[in-house]
């Protein structure tokens, strides 16, 4: 008896699991008990406007590419004045690309015509266009008492009246953390009322709303029109929300913040905004410093970069200008002029995306010129047909012996380059030494070799930047022209020490400069011994009338 009963309950159990509804997708998890009907095609979409107060979910990405009512119109809205949408619907992450509507002497017009107390959220449109006549918008032409969050429509929405690429009508509802992109376009024979992210806000309620949210849309011209919100009548607070006034076309807006486009992609304007990198666990928002606007989290994975990594063809790892991270979109390197390759490597940091170093793969060898170098780094999202995508930079400083772009000199060999066509160092280019050196390695036999002869002069630019060149030894008693420079003509040569030097030569003999012509010395300050048979001094052993010596 006992055995039946355990059997029994067990069937029971099994019974309940077979009802329970199921979460599914990657948005967040489902209580047992929530109902959700799952939305997975075209035609349970359409379903949605026979029970309008159910709770739908999509559980995949939903192309409405050919989609039409039968009317020619394309996709029919969900949702009227005298039925409206009051259901629940999640997105959950996914995107429902390519919706066309095409019905210009329609009001309430978008992917939902008219909601009245609906709960929509993570619904993001991609490539839609939309054309209806009054209350226009990507999501929802007319939002009344409802509540939209974590969404985006990036498309083209057209209007003659109260057109909004997000939404149309916004009454007594609120907007948080979403945007649109794309352009609204002002229909002919307008009346008013075009925004960028909403056209018309109407609402006595000031618990309505729109917080966190932007449109970098461009915006057609007609009355009222607005680069975030084309009018809004009542006290509705617009919070942290911002509009791009480059992309819009559009100074004004009658809600929000108008900003650069540089600006809406300085994570310093969003203001109280949970993106990415300021602690959160969970971001709502992530964006790449400079190359991006805000992405809901789960797209900004979908472009930012994993890792870069930059060598020369030594396979030496080369340092970047600041620590690695995938919310910055801009990176440089500084590269000696013997550097004339490189290799670039980036990894997306969702495995499913794709890099391309300056057009080619995700590891790049790429020849340098000298001076500026810029680099695009793409990642993109392989899965989605609409191309979203990062681009990341980095600018690559190769050595170029300009004031601008000085050779760096940071060792004793490189030192001793100075005037080799090999290492690429002319001797009528600039030169900042960056560190101490120590000559020790050359004082064996002769010594150091002059730079600069007779018959090829230094004629460039030497910054010493208050740094010290020791151990200078010299040992050529029947040499001429004798120094760390041996001829110098229309140089100089600055903020420099020489605390120990040892140099012997024949004639025109300095510890800095055997012999200078129309050069400036200035801030050099030498110890040591230096011995001749003519022409000899401490810093200079000859020099004509037109060298000048300051401050040494």
């Amino acid at each position: 008896m006992m055995k039946s009963k355990a059997v029994s309950r067990t069937l029971l159990f099994l019974f309940v699991l077979l009802f329970v509804p199921i979460a599914y997708g990657p948005g967040r998890p489902v209580q047992a008990d929530e109902a959700w009907i799952a939305v997975s095609g075209p035609a349970e979409l359409n379903n949605m406007r026979n029970q309008l107060t159910g709770k739908y979910r999509l559980i995949q990405d939903i192309d409405l590419a050919g989609y039409d009512d039968g009317d020619g119109g394309g996709w029919k809205p969900i949702g009227t004045t005298s039925g409206a949408f009051a259901g629940q619907f999640d997105g959950n992450g996914f995107a429902i690309r390519n919706m066309r509507i095409a019905r210009p002497n329609d009001n309430g017009v978008g992917l939902f015509g008219t909601t009245n107390g609906a709960t929509i959220t993570n619904v993001h449109l991609t490539n839609v266009q939309v054309e209806g006549s009054q209350d226009v918008g990507g999501i929802a032409g007319g939002l009344q008492y409802s509540s939209l969050s974590l969404s985006s429509v990036e498309g083209s929405v057209t209007g003659r009246a109260r057109a909004g690429v997000m939404v149309g009508y916004h009454d007594f509802s609120t907007i948080a953390d979403s945007y649109a992109a794309g352009r609204l376009v002002v229909a002919a024979s307008p009346a008013d009322s075009f925004g960028g992210l909403v056209g018309y806000g109407a609402s006595n309620n000031s618990q309505a709303s729109i917080v966190r949210s932007y449109s970098t849309a461009s915006v057609g011209n007609g009355s009222f029109s607005g680069g975030l919100i084309g009018q809004r009548d009542g006290p509705a607070p617009v919070a942290s929300s911002y509009w791009d006034t480059q992309a819009s076309g559009q100074l004004v807006s009658a809600g929000g913040m108008g900003k650069t486009t540089a600006e809406m992609m300085d994570r310093e304007t969003f203001v109280d905004w949970d993106i990415a990198g300021n602690g959160s666990a969970d971001p709502v928002w992530g964006m790449v410093q400079q190359a991006t606007y805000p992405l809901h989290f789960g797209d900004y994975k979908k472009v930012a970069l994993g890792s870069l990594t930059v060598k020369d063809t030594d396979d030496t790892l080369l340092k970047l200008d600041r620590e690695f991270s995938s919310a910055y979109g801009s990176y440089a390197v500084q590269v000696v002029s013997k550097t004339d390759h490189i290799v670039v490597s980036g990894t997306p940091l969702r495995p499913s995306s794709s890099v391309s170093v300056d057009g080619g793969g995700a590891a790049n060898t790429l020849a340098l010129q000298p001076g500026r170098n810029e680099i695009p780094i793409e990642v993109r999202d392989s899965a989605d047909p609409t191309g979203r995508k990062a681009v990341y930079k980095l600018i690559v400083y190769r050595d170029a012996g300009t004031v601008q772009l000085p050779h760096r000199i940071t060792t004793a060999e490189q030192l001793s380059k100075l005037g080799d066509p090999s290492a690429g160092y002319g001797l009528d280019q600039v030169y900042a030494l960056q560190a101490d050196l120590d000559l020790s390695g050359y004082a064996t036999g002769a010594g150091w070799s002059p730079i600069g002869t007779e018959a090829e002069p230094f004629r460039g630019t030497f910054r010493g930047n208050g740094h010290t060149i020791s151990h200078l030894t010299i040992q050529r008693p029947g040499d001429d022209h004798v120094g760390l420079f041996g001829f110098a003509f229309g140089a100089s040569v600055s903020d420099l020490a020489l605390p120990d030097a040892d140099v012997r030569g024949n004639r025109h003999v300095g510890a800095l400069v055997g012999h200078a012509n129309q050069t400036a010395v200035s801030g050099v300050a030498v110890q040591g011994a230096v011995a001749g048979i003519g022409d000899i001094a401490g810093l200079i052993g000859s020099a004509d009338a037109l060298t000048t010596v300051s401050e040494s």
